[in-house]
């Protein structure tokens, strides 16, 4: 009987440790460019010089989301992460942004890469529904890559007026991807639900009584 149990306590937790193994992962909303780890096309764009230019660059979504995350460049050497980068969504109106959503300062974690910008890394709590918008970064004198020949970045000027600057910042909005249930998920739940069904029986299950005639 203990050699039973103890084979039975072993199958439950192997199928517990099994079953739990698809833990949920980070899924990919939007991402601006293939590699963020990438050389930047063009020199950086700066936002905060003077106190006053800000850098822009836009992003539409599918569908509704929920964003958990953003990675987005900067320049290591002028303007790095070492400073507070205010974080902020816009609306989307004729083609610049408009109303401010949503407002925060990064202190998260960076990444140097090998091309003389870092990856910054932000945690979010923010619902968008599907749609345009624009997101924006702003420290003191902060200098935000530009990859690629055309694309929506632009400064905006102290008079209100928005430069396009024919590139893309580097930038990735992720989201907690809670997976479908899937064959080997519902396997696993009939597995557990066995062998819990089994302890159960053989719990509750009495040893024969000696023959008393002999």
């Amino acid at each position: 009987m203990r050699i039973k149990t103890a084979g039975l306590i072993v199958a439950l937790t192997v199928a517990t440790v099994t079953c739990g193994s698809s833990a949920s992962s980070a899924a990919v909303i939007y991402q601006s460019i293939p590699d963020l780890t990438g050389a930047p096309s063009l020199n950086s764009w700066c936002s905060g010089c003077g106190g006053v230019l800000q850098v822009f660059d836009s992003f539409t979504l599918a569908s509704n989301a929920n964003v958990e995350s953003i990675q987005f460049d900067v320049d290591t050497i002028f303007g790095g992460p070492a400073q507070p980068i205010t974080l902020s969504i816009y609306g989307h109106n004729s083609g610049q942004p408009s109303s401010g959503i949503f407002t925060e300062t990064s202190t998260g974690s960076f990444v140097n890469t090998l091309n003389g910008t870092s990856i910054v890394t932000h945690p979010f709590d923010l619902s968008l529904t599907a749609g345009t918008y624009w997101i924006s970064y702003f420290a003191d004198d902060l200098g935000i890559p530009a990859y690629g020949s055309s694309g929506s970045l632009r400064q905006l000027y102290p008079d209100g007026t928005y430069v396009l600057r024919n590139s893309s910042s580097g930038f990735r909005l992720e989201s907690l991807d809670v997976p479908e249930p899937t064959s080997l998920s519902l396997l696993c739940a009939g597995i557990l639900g066995l062998l819990a069904f089994r302890r159960r029986v053989e719990k509750f299950r009495s040893p024969c009584p000696p023959d008393s005639s002999e």
